[in-house]
Parts: C-alpha cells; sequence; structure tokens
C-alpha cells in the first residue's frame, strides 16, 4: 500500500443538516456522512492483509485504546483512534483506501478529518458495497 495523501480537515462545526446531508469533497471524490460512517475502521482489518492494516496504522499515528467492550478484549481485538482520539472509518473506491476520523471535539463542535488515502494493490476493481 502507498499513501497518495495525509490529512486533511474536512469539516469543523456545529452538528446539524450541514454536516450529515451535503458532500464533503476530497482528493477528487464526493462523500456523504452516511457513505463514512457505515464503515467503521475495525472491520477493515478483515478486508485487507494484515501487513497492509498494520502499515496504514504507522503512516497516520493511529493509537490504540482499551476495549470497554468484554468479548473484544477476550479475543484480543485492539481498537484505534486518530491522532486527536476521534473515531475511524474507512471507505473504499475502486483501488483507492481513504480513512476518515469523525467526533466531537467540544460540546456541540463536530470534525471531520481525511487521515489519509492509500493505493490499495490486492483487488484495484472491488468497490464498497
Amino acid at each position: 500500500m502507498k499513501q497518495l495523501k495525509t490529512r486533511e480537515l474536512l469539516y469543523d462545526g456545529m452538528e446539524g443538516e450541514s454536516l450529515y446531508n451535503e458532500s464533503h469533497d476530497f482528493f477528487g471524490r464526493s462523500f456523504t456522512m452516511t457513505e463514512i460512517l457505515r464503515n467503521p475502521f475495525d472491520r477493515l482489518k478483515r478486508r485487507i492483509e494484515s501487513e497492509a492494516y498494520e502499515k496504514v496504522i504507522s503512516d497516520a499515528g493511529f493509537t490504540s485504546v482499551s476495549s470497554f467492550f468484554k468479548p473484544l478484549e477476550e479475543n484480543k481485538e485492539v481498537l484505534y483512534r486518530s491522532q486527536n482520539g476521534l473515531s475511524l472509518y474507512y471507505v473504499t473506491h475502486l483501488h483507492m483506501l481513504f480513512v476518515f476520523s469523525f467526533g466531537e471535539t467540544q460540546p456541540a463542535r463536530y470534525q471531520l478529518y481525511c487521515e489519509g488515502v492509500w493505493e490499495m494493490y490486492t483487488n484495484r476493481w472491488e468497490d464498497t458495497p
């Protein structure tokens, strides 16, 4: 996997229609919040090779967090957060992987970042279902 783009702030403001109803443009592609939020980052580990998953974590500087859920702890699954502690999500499109972070950073203030874009080499024609 090769990183094509690094972290960029896409939205910083109040929760409302502008956050959820408008498209957020990044790296030649438009994304909706629904599209982003339906793919939590922890599911990505099942879709790509372990080495590629670890490279994304390393490139972006994600940090691991302790899980409050006993089943995750028992399975030794690790959850990751962005550099500023936001939840992570991903979208694949053609041969690219887009990783986003999103969450409330202050009361009523939400931020959406694209944490980066990576070119995937495994199955270039697979797209997000």
